[in-house]
């Protein structure tokens, strides 16, 4: 018996039912012998079913014949050795000896079914239908970008505003302050027709001075309308202003358009001057009462 797993030479019969040098039939694998004898019909394996592939066709199992051939009669004692092509299961034509059959073939080896059934089954299969799809979102361009924000600039309108409304304000507080150091100085002056009220006030600030001296070791300095008032209190009914020093002061006050003042000077000498010279309660001479009177 020949080795099933020795090599073949090439020329070699395609897989098939084969009388062996021993007389049995024996299947040939297309490249050597195999265990598998045709004995008798009820030794027969059946065929194995195999399972439908998904866009293939599945071939029918080729049928064992219930018996095996007769071994043909070799002409020669060297013939015998040779194996003989038995006929096919299915009962097809034999292939013919020294020719393998193209696997890739339509049909295939063995009744398998090739490429090219493959390549039937994918032109078979349905294609998807031509129209043309759906448009996706595309976005919008963006604008392109520009040096403004896209509306007007208001800024410098608002920073001239703002400055306006800021000088407006200032000068209304420049003309307040100075209304109302004049509307001030008018009201410490008196009206017209109390000239008398402002020469007797001083008259009576001169007498505090000279009480305020003896307190403060002969000195005027540092004398205050509020530290006459504090002597006579009529001092300060009158806009009087008191300027003193160790060895002499002078009281001022005025009444409506004409200033009166009484001044002690060094060495004692007091003079009662007003101005403007002919004004009301003063005379020509711009002095007013009793002038030039010592201690």
């Amino acid at each position: 018996m020949t080795d099933p797993s020795a090599p073949q030479p090439a020329g070699s019969p395609a897989p098939g039912w084969y009388a062996d040098d021993q007389g049995q039939v024996r299947w040939w694998d297309g490249s050597g012998w195999t265990e598998h004898l045709q004995e008798s019909a009820q030794a027969q394996p059946e065929p194995e079913v195999v399972p439908e592939q998904p866009g293939s066709q599945s071939p029918e199992a080729p049928e064992t014949p219930s018996t095996a051939p007769a071994p043909p009669t070799p002409l020669d004692p060297s013939a015998s050795a040779q194996p003989v092509p038995a006929q096919p299961p299915d009962g097809s034509e034999a292939p013919t000896p020294g020719i393998v059959p193209d696997p890739f073939s339509a049909g295939g080896a063995g009744g398998q079914p090739g490429f090219s059934d493959h390549a039937a089954a994918a032109s078979a299969s349905p294609q998807a239908p031509d129209f043309p799809l759906a448009p996706g979102y595309m976005p919008p361009p963006a604008a392109e970008p520009t040096g403004s924000s896209g509306g007007p600039n208001y800024l410098p309108w608002i920073v001239a505003l703002v400055s306006v409304v800021a000088l407006c304000i200032a000068a209304v507080l420049i003309v307040s302050s100075l209304g109302g150091e004049e509307d001030g100085k008018e009201t410490d002056a008196l009206p017209s027709g109390d000239v008398s009220q402002v020469q007797s006030g001083l008259r009576t600030a001169q007498t505090a001075i000279e009480t305020y001296a003896v307190d403060n070791n002969g000195s005027y300095q540092g004398a205050t309308p509020d530290d006459l008032a504090a002597v006579d209190g009529t001092i300060s009914q009158i806009p009087l202003t008191v300027s003193g020093t160790a060895s002499g002061y002078v009281l001022s006050a005025s009444a409506g358009e004409t200033s009166f003042s009484i001044t002690r000077a060094e060495g004692g000498v007091v003079t009662f001057a007003c101005t403007p010279p002919g004004g009301e309660g003063c005379d020509e001479s711009g002095s007013w009462g009793l002038g030039g009177l010592g201690d």
